[in-house]
């Protein structure tokens, strides 16, 4: 068998409306949902769980706690211990050696991880947007459309029409009214990228969305379907991208799903277990098993290795800032002022992006993510990793100032979108 174990992180799942801001911008509510699965050949389960319970049992004696304490990911990201990711932090917060020293032993053990990241904002709007997918013609057509529409949702939509996306009791109809009259506002309004030119591709998506809003809420079988108001709307996170991704990746990796058995740490709600059994419950009836994290260290692995990538993700964005009146954003310089230990414990992290690269060579560097539709934090999260991976030393990458990294950082950013790197799997 080959087990594989799933934890989350930062699963507030919730969105509610609260102080005139959707909840995950407040700071203890993130946008992002992150998943991870570590797996490995049962009869290497006893050598992970040695080395790993080795590590816990060192650091938790350095630190003074009880030697048989679970250490979770939140151990690392509680008081923004990585809010300028690996950069110099004060020495209370700095807890970089003993995270070097955990992905050491995940590059030393662990061949399979996946690492997801499941947008909030994509599974509160496609309430409202799915329906009208029917209206286009083809899947990448779709896709378009949905990625679009939450961008514009998430960037521009003002606060009374997501107040009623999310919380009042609304006629459906009346929020398809306000979404395509909130699409004609931002259109209207003058879009000039930094060379005073007119942004045309933003102002088309506008124009286009318009008219698929607009011919879906002037369909009669609409009138007749959904013309009743909701209950105030708490989401209900399901896991399906998970696990539907997970399976993607077992494929990659050559390893039939029904000689897999699903670990899955339980989260009250059985939501997890409800997509596993989708895709596996089908070829192996008793392979998904809910089982508690204290008791097993794949859980424990899972737990960290989100937790490390969340905070990068959502730290990473909440740092950047425009520079200039023409609207150009750059992350904080502080995300670069890193020394030796911080430069390593990046560089051992991109190590996972190396080692769980799929084998075809246009697949190389795409390492082990699968991601939903809606992802710019994911990407610079990735994109963070992958510029510290360029550099062969950190004397190397100390060549250069923070506020000339900053720079850089940017322009390899607009580089990997331009050449596509980054797409959905």
């Amino acid at each position: 068998m080959f087990n594989v174990y799933f934890d989350e992180a930062y699963k507030d799942h919730s969105l509610k409306f609260k102080n005139e801001n959707r909840n995950y911008h407040i700071d203890s509510i993130r946008e992002y949902t992150i998943g991870t699965f570590v797996g490995w050949p049962e009869d290497e389960e006893s050598t992970i769980e040695i080395d790993f319970t080795n590590w816990k049992n060192k650091w938790n004696d350095i630190y003074h706690r009880d030697k048989d304490r679970e250490i979770k990911g939140e151990f690392f990201t509680q008081k923004a211990g990585l809010s300028n990711g690996f950069s110099t932090q004060k020495k209370f917060l700095d807890k970089r050696d003993m995270l070097y020293e955990f992905f050491q032993l995940v590059n030393k053990n662990i061949d399979f991880i996946q690492i997801s990241f499941e947008s909030k904002t994509f599974q509160a709007i496609r309430e409202y947007i799915y329906p009208t997918l029917n209206l286009l013609a083809d899947k990448q057509s779709q896709d378009n459309f949905l990625y679009g529409m939450c961008k514009f949702l998430d960037q521009h939509a003002p606060n009374d029409l997501w107040e009623h996306i999310i919380k009042q009791n609304v006629d459906q109809k009346v929020v398809y009214g306000e979404i395509y009259r909130a699409l004609k506002s931002h259109k209207e309004q003058p879009m000039l990228n930094k060379f005073r030119r007119v942004k045309r591709t933003e102002k088309n998506f506008c124009i286009q969305a318009m008219k698929i809003i607009g011919t879906y809420n002037q369909q009669e079988f609409f009138q007749q379907k959904n013309n009743n108001k909701h209950e105030d709307f708490s989401l209900q996170f399901d896991y399906d991208n998970f696990f539907y991704g997970v399976c993607l990746h077992l494929k990659n990796n050559q390893i039939k799903k029904s000689t897999v058995r699903m670990l899955v740490d339980p989260e009250g709600t059985g939501r997890e277990v409800d997509s596993a059994k989708k895709y596996f419950e089908v070829v192996n009836p008793k392979s998904i098993e809910h089982i508690e994290s204290n008791s097993f260290v794949g859980l424990q692995i899972s737990d960290i290795i989100a937790h490390t990538f969340g905070a990068i993700s959502v730290y990473a964005r909440k740092s950047i800032q425009p520079i200039n009146s023409e609207g150009k954003k750059l992350i904080s310089k502080s995300w670069f002022d890193t020394n030796q230990k911080g430069f390593d414990l990046y560089i051992e992290i991109f190590k996972l992006f190396e080692k769980n690269s799929f084998s075809s060579e246009n697949d190389k560097g795409f390492y082990f993510t699968y991601i939903s539709k809606y992802a710019d934090d994911a990407f610079l999260c990735i994109n963070m990793i992958k510029y510290y991976g360029r550099f062969n030393s950190f004397e190397e990458f100390s060549e250069e100032t923070p506020e000339q990294h900053t720079e850089y950082f940017n322009s390899s950013i607009v580089d990997s979108l331009d050449r596509k790197v980054f797409n959905n799997k």
